[in-house]
């Protein structure tokens, strides 16, 4: 088995702690591994890196930028 998606996820995710980002961003890394057949296998970062994911409420949020985010998904779905 190819364990590259996965080494390269731990190295992402690696890299991105040592960017001492505030509480209110989450992180998660992903490898992706394609394959002749056109299937695709997804790794995220180990066990132990997944309480990263978890964020606390951005204190610069602004409803402004929320709103054009869904309006931006609502035209372009078929990009998503």
């Amino acid at each position: 088995m190819d364990q590259f998606a996965w080494w390269s996820s731990e190295n992402q995710i690696k890299r991105l702690m040592t960017l001492q980002l505030p509480d209110f961003i989450g992180i998660a890394t992903y490898g992706l591994e394609f394959y002749e057949d056109n299937g695709i296998a997804i790794c995220t970062s180990d066990v132990c890196h997944q309480k990263l994911a978890a964020c606390t409420f951005n204190p610069k949020m602004s409803n402004l930028t929320v709103l054009k985010i869904k309006n931006h998904f609502l035209r372009n779905r078929k990009k998503y």
